[in-house]
């Protein structure tokens, strides 16, 4: 029996020294201390765990990724109209129809004449001369149409002209027609008269002339 485990022993001593030894490590690595719960006093938290929807959701864009110098266009305000107002007060000017009837015929009578001197128009809204005698007054006949009785009209005589009566703003009458008295100073050769209806100006030279010239005149007609 003693043989027995001296040989047992004997080969457990060589199959020890038949074994290499292996190197030592060049640095054992130090053991990470783990916490422990009783020290730090926090229950250990366990990972939730969410379920994946089935369709992802969509990233809002990122602010940050727009171009810089990009301004956002302004927002369109709505145009706001004007409520229509009520013109029937407020006064109208000339219209088409007004502006054809704005010039008037004129008519130049002398006391003893027996026909009137009937000045042309010669260049727009400027008549041809009106002659008179010496300082004899003579009647100017302004003829305008019938629809504009009561209507005002302005004769304004020029340097050495006399009208009569003297009040700028005449009235013209019932037919249309405007009648005043013209003369003109002895010291003036020519001059002129003008006329204002809505607006519109109508200039009428006059010039002094013998009987004879004047005469000759109203028979032409002219």
């Amino acid at each position: 029996m003693k043989l027995l485990s001296g040989l047992i022993g004997l080969i457990f001593t060589i199959s020890l020294s038949s074994i290499p030894a292996l190197p030592p490590p060049d640095r054992a690595p130090s053991p990470s201390p783990s916490p422990s719960p009783s020290a730090s006093g926090s229950v250990p938290r366990k990972t939730l765990v969410l379920p994946i929807p089935s369709v992802a959701p969509t990233r809002a864009p990122d602010a940050k990724s727009a171009p810089p110098n990009q301004v956002p266009p302004a927002p369109q305000r709505e145009a706001i109209l004007p409520p229509p107002q009520n013109n029937s007060s407020v006064p109208r000017g000339p219209v088409l129809a007004d502006l054809s009837m704005a010039v008037p015929r004129v008519e130049l009578w002398r006391t003893e004449s027996q026909i009137p001197q009937k000045p042309g128009r010669y260049r727009g809204r400027r008549f041809e001369l009106g002659y008179v005698v010496a300082t004899e007054p003579s009647l100017m006949r302004l003829q305008f149409p019938a629809v504009t009785a009561g209507n005002t009209v302005i004769v304004k005589p020029g340097p050495g002209v006399t009208v009569d009566p003297p009040e700028i703003e005449q009235r013209i009458g019932p037919t249309g027609e405007c009648v005043v008295s013209v003369s003109l100073a002895g010291s003036f050769r020519q001059s002129d008269l003008t006329v204002y209806y809505v607006g519109v100006r109508t200039t009428l030279p006059l010039a002094r002339a013998s009987q004879e010239i004047v005469a000759a005149q109203e028979r032409s007609g002219r």
